[in-house]
C-alpha cells in the first residue's frame, strides 16, 4: 500500500482526465471521527462544506456507505442530492434510487433471537451497547472495562455461531452480526453505480473491515484505506480523518480547476 498523498501525481492525473467521479465514503472513522458511543458522532462542518461543494461541481456523485441504519446516516450527513447506503448496503436511497434487500424469514428471526440472547447474556456489563438495526446487530464495547472485552468477544462468537444463517465480523471495538448472504458494501456501490447512465472513475475511502468488499469490487478505481493495514486490498492508505479532509479538498480543487478551464475555452 502507498500513501495516497505522497503519491499524488499519478492520482491527480487520473482524476483530471475523468469526466465524472463516483465518490464513495464510509462514515464513522472516515469522514466523521469515531466517538465513544454512536449517538455522539457528528459530521464536521468543514467536511460537510466540501461534500456540498463536490456535489455542486456536477462532476462528482457522492455516496456515503455506512454500517449505520439508512435513516441514521441520512440524518447525520443530511445533504440533499447524495446517495446513502445503510446497514452495510442492505438499504440504499438517493436520487431516483430506493433499494432494500429482502431478508428471508429465518434470517429475520435469527437476528431477533440473537439480539434477545445477547441482551440476556451480556446484561450487567457496564458500557456495553447492543444495537438492533433490523438488517444487522452491532455490539459496541468501547466503554467496557478492558478486562471484560475478551469475554464479550467470546460470548458473542459462541452465541452467533449457533445461528447458521448469520455471520460475525469485527470492527474497531465493535462486533457486527449480519445475515449470511452474498451481499456487502461492494454490491451496494455497484447498485448505486448501475443507477447512473454513465459510470465515472470510482473512488472509495473507508476504514473498516467491511469496506474491504468495496475495495475488491472497485479494484480498477482509486481505493483508499484509512489507516495502514497489511491485510487490506486497497491500493492506497491515508492517516486518519484529517488526511481524509485533505484528500477531499484536493479532489475538489482538481474538479474546480477543470471547470474553470472548460469555461475559459
Amino acid at each position: 500500500m502507498k500513501n495516497i498523498l505522497q503519491n499524488w501525481a499519478s492520482v491527480q492525473n487520473r482524476i483530471s482526465k475523468a469526466t465524472l467521479i463516483d465518490l464513495f465514503l464510509d462514515f464513522d472513522g472516515t469522514i466523521a471521527p469515531i466517538e465513544s458511543t454512536p449517538e455522539k458522532a457528528f459530521l464536521p462542518s468543514a467536511v460537510r462544506k466540501i461534500l456540498i461543494s463536490l456535489h455542486k461541481t456536477g462532476r462528482c456523485r457522492v455516496s456515503v456507505v455506512s454500517g449505520r441504519t439508512l435513516s441514521d446516516v441520512g440524518q447525520m450527513v443530511n445533504i440533499e442530492g447524495l446517495y446513502y447506503a445503510g446497514n452495510h448496503g442492505f438499504e440504499i436511497a438517493g436520487p431516483n434510487l430506493k433499494f432494500k434487500y429482502r431478508l428471508a424469514k429465518e434470517q429475520k428471526e435469527s437476528l431477533q433471537e440473537l439480539f434477545n440472547g445477547l441482551q440476556k447474556s451480556l446484561r450487567g456489563i457496564s458500557g456495553i451497547l447492543i444495537e438492533d438495526k433490523k438488517y444487522s446487530l452491532s455490539i459496541h464495547y468501547r466503554l467496557v472495562n478492558s478486562s471484560e472485552a475478551a469475554y464479550i468477544r467470546k460470548a458473542v462468537k459462541e452465541l452467533a455461531g449457533s445461528y447458521p444463517s448469520v455471520k460475525l465480523t469485527r470492527g474497531k471495538m465493535v462486533l457486527e452480526v449480519r445475515p449470511k448472504v452474498e451481499w456487502n458494501k461492494g454490491d451496494a456501490v455497484e447498485t448505486v453505480r448501475q443507477n447512473f447512465r454513465k459510470k465515472g472513475l470510482p473512488i472509495y475511502v473507508g476504514d473498516d473491515e467491511t469496506d474491504e468488499d468495496a475495495f475488491r469490487k472497485l479494484s480498477k478505481g482509486i481505493t483508499v484505506r484509512v489507516g495502514r493495514s497489511k491485510a487490506s486490498v486497497a491500493r492506497y492508505y491515508i492517516n486518519g480523518n484529517l488526511q481524509v479532509y485533505v484528500l477531499l479538498e484536493r479532489i475538489l480543487m482538481i474538479l474546480e480547476k477543470c471547470r474553470l478551464a472548460i469555461r475559459a475555452e
